[in-house]
């Protein structure tokens, strides 16, 4: 793990949910790679292996089997086809986006519970960057 956890996550792993994830800080990507939580599955591990088997990553604009999800940074790969393949074949209820600000912030906010340790210059000194636009 690259991430630097600050406080508890456990309300999280309580969830019943198959993924959760959080967002980037304007909304604009289906998944933020910086922070996801998967419980582990074969039906889903299998799922997403049969999108990526298929292909079908369009780059007109229309990505993942035309359907515009992963139309953004890092589409073609996790951010994209996890997020694609839980919109489209996962049952309703199975994933939960959660604040990023909150849980895959840069260290802007007190309420910061985990910080990529690429935006850390040591543990105790999180770098000050403006992530979440507000």
């Amino acid at each position: 793990m690259d991430t630097l956890m600050t406080s508890s996550i456990d309300e999280l792993y309580e969830m019943d949910h198959d993924l959760i994830h959080t967002r980037n800080g304007k909304g604009t990507e289906a998944l933020q790679g910086g922070f996801l939580l998967v419980r582990p599955s074969l039906v889903h591990y299998h799922g997403v292996l049969e999108v990526m088997r298929r292909g079908d990553y369009r780059y007109d604009g229309s990505a993942w089997e035309g359907s515009r999800v992963g139309h953004n940074y890092g589409g073609e790969t996790i951010q994209g086809v996890v997020p694609f393949y839980f919109s489209k074949y996962a049952p309703p209820g199975s994933v939960k986006v959660v604040e990023a600000c909150v849980y895959d912030n840069m260290g802007d906010t007190d309420e910061c519970r985990a910080t990529p340790l690429a935006q850390v210059k040591s543990p105790w000194q999180p770098r000050r960057r403006t992530l979440c636009w507000q």
